[in-house]
């Protein structure tokens, strides 16, 4: 599971999620978007099915990266503890484990029951540059130290599509297409 807003979804997303697959570290991946993460404001946020439809353009030339809306259907904010017990309920034949960022591991104390995500599920942990390993790890926690490294973040597009600068490179053309003819990411003039 790769939660995530994914607003936009960029490269850097693709590429781990390509890894994760690649290196037999999961069968399938899956990207979870969520409509309101309680750690992040939503001003910036762009409407939850225009970030569908990214994603769609973003995985569908990949048959093993699949995407979940499950937390469409949630109580909002989302919850990953929540999302996570609904898709074992839903897909008790799957073992599931978690994508995310080192940035994300620093902030884990803050999630709701993040001990019960910790202990319940192998969590597997790319590299982000300014951000290094907490001393202690519990068990379930893998680092994927060969995992490409990127310098980008959706925050970095969404400030250089508001400033008027080129994101080529940094998300794919057919995102990038999608967000002119729809006008995202656009500051308003107010």
């Amino acid at each position: 599971m790769y939660f995530g807003s994914f607003n936009p979804v960029h490269n850097g997303h693709i590429a781990i999620a390509r890894f994760v697959k690649d290196s037999g570290l999961c069968d399938q991946v899956w990207f979870v978007i969520s409509p309101q993460n309680p750690l992040k404001a939503t001003e910036e946020l762009a409407d939850e099915s225009h970030r569908l439809a990214m994603l769609e353009l973003a995985v569908g030339e990949y048959k093993d990266l699949k995407i979940s809306t499950i937390e469409f259907s949630m109580p909002r904010p989302s919850y990953t503890i929540d999302t996570l017990d609904r898709l074992k309920q839903d897909f008790s034949e799957y073992e599931f484990s978690i994508i995310m960022g080192m940035d994300n591991l620093a902030l884990l104390s803050q999630w709701k029951n993040s001990e019960r995500i910790v202990d319940e599920n192998r969590i597997l942990v790319y590299p982000r540059l300014g951000f290094s390993m907490p001393e202690t790890v519990h068990p379930n926690i893998h680092v994927m130290h060969e995992a490409p490294l990127f310098d980008v973040s959706s925050t970095q597009i969404r400030q250089k599509l508001w400033e008027g600068k080129s994101v080529s490179g940094l998300i794919p053309e057919n995102i990038i297409q999608y967000i002119k003819d729809n006008a995202l990411y656009k500051k308003s003039m107010d």
